[in-house]
């Protein structure tokens, strides 16, 4: 939550960090709020006392443009999970006689 405006942050706000105080607060607060004061709980401010806080994902893959990059990995074989496990090994035991010994 932002100290000053008291919004919620979530993962697509710009965040911004404050070295004097240790606070985080949005960048929208930093530029239209802290910065024209010059000072915030009682320590005085400047650009060089903001660091630019990286932002996290959103799950929605167009908000990051040519950043994203997928991949295909399948890890296969026996007990991984992803191997198909279909026909004689998974059904139930036949009632005629012939059994597989694999």
């Amino acid at each position: 939550m932002d100290p000053v405006t008291k919004d919620i942050f979530t993962a697509a706000t710009k965040l911004v960090a404050l070295k004097p105080t240790g606070d985080v607060v949005a960048l929208d607060t930093w530029t239209k709020v802290l910065r024209p004061e010059g000072e915030f709980k009682g320590h005085q401010l400047t650009d060089k006392d903001v660091i630019e806080l990286k932002t996290g994902g959103t799950g929605f893959c167009a908000r990051d443009g040519d950043k994203v990059v997928s991949e295909k990995h399948f890890a296969l074989g026996p007990g991984s999970g992803r191997q198909d496990l279909r026909g004689q090994h998974r059904s139930a035991r036949s009632l005629g006689g012939l059994v597989f010994m694999n």
